[in-house]
């Protein structure tokens, strides 16, 4: 779902590091003297990811294109869901050095741009899912997860249908539970900064230590009602997905197989440029 949610994916992922630059300069404001700094540490993580996490990613396209060809627990579709996100813990790890060395040299301007940022967002997220009907909520949601697997199999069955709107209507999607962990979240980020700042000769060791709990902690909550929820969601989504799958025609199995293998493609020839 991201490779498609990210259209031209060669494309994208050249311009990954401007692209990134600028998204954290929305929350940042960063100075002068940041600048160069942030976009040379993007672009080495990006040579980075092409070398070391894009052969491990075509593997993984190679696993799902296996997949796709037959029938399927939600226990494979769990497994090859924590697949990716260890891939995304992965690049966390590596942008803890860079990461932490900006968090000693931000400026107490700078984390108030954030916290105004952070408003922003959650007045836009409020807006878009708690301040309206659960119908229209659903009806967004269903929308989007069944554009994604239409994109992937083709024209969806009436059954897959059914079973993506049965996903929705479960109500394993509550946005003010999410609304929470997400101001949790910001809490824990800006408190982890604001600590950092407060701390008198913080060394880059110190700061390493702080961003790689912050990095942890969003990846797992250690809130074991939140882990218990967040479970819950991957569970059903897994379940879902499999659902959708075991109902797919050979056809549509040859599709996904194929657009599957287009992004395989495009992670081996990307990562050949390194």
């Amino acid at each position: 779902m991201v490779l498609q949610a990210c259209g031209a994916v060669q494309m994208g992922y050249q311009a990954l590091p401007e692209v990134s630059y600028w998204w954290l300069d929305n929350y940042l404001a960063f100075t002068a003297e940041q600048k160069d700094q942030v976009k040379d540490e993007l672009a080495a993580l990006q040579r980075w990811h092409r070398k070391t996490e894009l052969p491990q990613i075509a593997d993984l396209l190679d696993q799902a294109s296996l997949l796709a060809v037959k029938d399927v627990t939600p226990e494979q579709m769990c497994g090859l869901a924590a697949s990716v996100r260890q891939r995304l813990h992965a690049v966390g790890t590596q942008a803890e050095p860079p990461a932490a060395a900006l968090a000693l040299a931000l400026k107490p301007e700078q984390l108030q741009a954030l916290r105004k940022r952070y408003d922003k967002n959650n007045n836009e997220y409020r807006k878009e899912w708690i301040e309206v009907s659960a119908e229209k909520r659903d009806a967004k949601r269903y929308k989007k997860i069944a554009g994604y697997a239409d994109d992937l199999y083709g024209k969806l069955s009436d059954a897959q249908r059914a079973a993506i709107h049965k996903y929705v209507d479960s109500g394993g999607f509550d946005p003010v539970f999410d609304n929470k962990l997400r101001l949790q979240q910001q809490k824990d980020v800006l408190a982890t900064l604001e600590k950092l700042q407060a701390t008198p000769n913080a060394s880059p060791a110190d700061a390493r230590k702080a961003i790689a709990g912050l990095i942890d902690r969003g990846f797992d909550s250690p809130d074991p009602a939140v882990h218990q929820h967040q479970e819950a969601v991957r569970r059903a989504g897994c379940e879902a997905m499999a659902e959708v799958q075991n109902s797919a025609s050979d056809t549509q199995r040859a599709h996904a197989v194929k657009e599957l293998q287009k992004y395989r493609s495009d992670a081996a020839q990307l990562a050949a440029k390194s």
